[in-house]
């Protein structure tokens, strides 16, 4: 699904990964998050609120095997409202979404 909507041109993402990542980090949040220390180290926590202010950090994802039930409807949902709003009509995404009815 996700490929087939990067594919028609009409996504804003650089990549299919980056994709990826966004609507799992929307349905799920973060696995953990990584950041750099004033020492310039890579430092890792769970909690957004324990990087200092004004570090650069990343979240990294769930894996899509830990997801439960809603997290997946949700990161679904999600790609399919922003796929119809983007105004995706490709035969193929129309038969993923017929194959899931």
């Amino acid at each position: 699904m996700i490929n087939e909507f990067f594919r028609s041109g009409l996504s804003s993402y650089d990549s299919v990964l980056e994709m990826r990542n966004h609507y799992k980090l929307l349905a799920a949040g973060a696995k953990y998050y990584i950041w750099i220390d004033s020492n310039g180290k890579q430092r890792t926590c769970d909690v957004l609120d324990k990087i200092p202010k004004g570090s650069y950090y990343v979240a990294v994802s769930k894996s899509w095997t830990e997801f439960n039930r809603e997290q997946r409807e949700l990161a679904i949902d999600l790609v399919i409202k922003e796929a119809y709003n983007c105004g995706i009509n490709t035969d193929k995404w129309e038969e993923i979404i017929g194959g899931m009815e």
